[in-house]
């Protein structure tokens, strides 16, 4: 069956509901839990698992979550629960057998406050998934952008990132799935707030696999003007397809704002598609415009 990619565009919808939707299943959960299989009818057997660390002032935070076994990541969703701005994601790394996936955040500013950490993973049978790294030279040059591409005849169907040498000082702006689902684009600042002298480096994580039938990235941007949080949230899947992965962007802020959540809402009801979320904040003071967008990654 020959394979059918694009990219949808979607005005400002679901976000508030998306929010609500994964902040209560984070409360309910409360730790490691696997969410119960797809409905029968689902086109994917993908299965979730959402992990969540201690809520308290300690930074950094990592937690690790992996699927069951026999089966791997697909896809990944990420988030820092009241941060305020001032927590930034660190890593997003998949490990090589696409078992598990580490999730580091440091706080980048002063603050008492506390904060949680918290990681999904779109787990689904073993098809010949394979993950692709690519990494930026190490250097205090800022920003920098790392590009994973899928080998030939293989498709991108989640993504992750990883900042090395930063410890809360560098801010991923990017984590972007590209148009035609063949390769995973992670860009990152240093704090605009902070001097930042000494050297990092990023990676950009590409997880592929064999094309399914129907393949479809969704887009939706938020408003772009100085609110000081802004999130965006696709419609659902298309009818035929379920979320898989998920990439988030700031555009505008250039190191002035952080994401604060890339997280996936699977399927929940008979004939729901899971959709995604991206949620930004400013992590200090910016008069300027800046805007969020969510993607999507939706396979048959």
């Amino acid at each position: 069956m020959r394979t059918t990619r694009g990219t949808i565009s979607r005005s400002t919808g679901w976000a508030r509901r998306a929010a609500v939707v994964v902040m209560a299943s984070t409360a309910a959960l409360g730790g490691a839990a696997a969410v119960g299989a797809q409905p029968a009818q689902a086109v994917s057997s993908l299965t979730s698992v959402v992990l969540t660390s201690a809520n308290n002032s300690t930074s950094p935070k990592t937690i690790t979550a992996s699927c069951p076994s026999g089966r791997q990541v697909y896809g990944i969703g990420y988030a820092t629960f009241f941060g305020n701005g001032l927590v930034t994601m660190d890593d997003v790394r998949p490990n090589a057998a696409l078992t598990s996936v580490t999730f580091t955040a440091y706080e980048n500013g002063a603050t008492s406050l506390n904060w949680q950490l918290y990681g999904s993973l779109r787990c689904g049978p073993a098809n010949g998934l394979r993950v692709v790294t690519a990494n930026s030279s190490s250097n205090s040059t800022s920003p920098k952008t790392a590009l994973a591409t899928c080998p030939s005849s293989t498709r991108l169907y989640g993504l992750g990132g990883e900042i090395t040498g930063g410890v809360g000082n560098v801010v991923f702006d990017d984590m972007v799935p590209n148009s035609t689902l063949t390769s995973a684009s992670v860009v990152a600042y240093e704090d605009a707030d902070l001097t930042v002298t000494s050297n990092w480096s990023i990676s950009a994580y590409a997880i592929c696999g064999p094309a399914a039938a129907t393949m479809v990235r969704v887009v939706e941007t938020s408003t772009s003007d100085s609110t000081t949080s802004k999130a965006s949230a696709p419609d659902d899947c298309p009818a035929g397809t379920r979320i898989h992965g998920a990439g988030a962007a700031i555009s505008g802020a250039t190191g002035q704002a952080v994401l604060t959540g890339n997280t996936i809402t699977p399927p929940i009801l008979a004939g729901d598609a899971g959709h995604a979320t991206a949620n930004a904040s400013e992590n200090g003071a910016f008069s300027g415009s800046w805007s969020v967008t969510s993607y999507e990654i939706c396979a048959s």
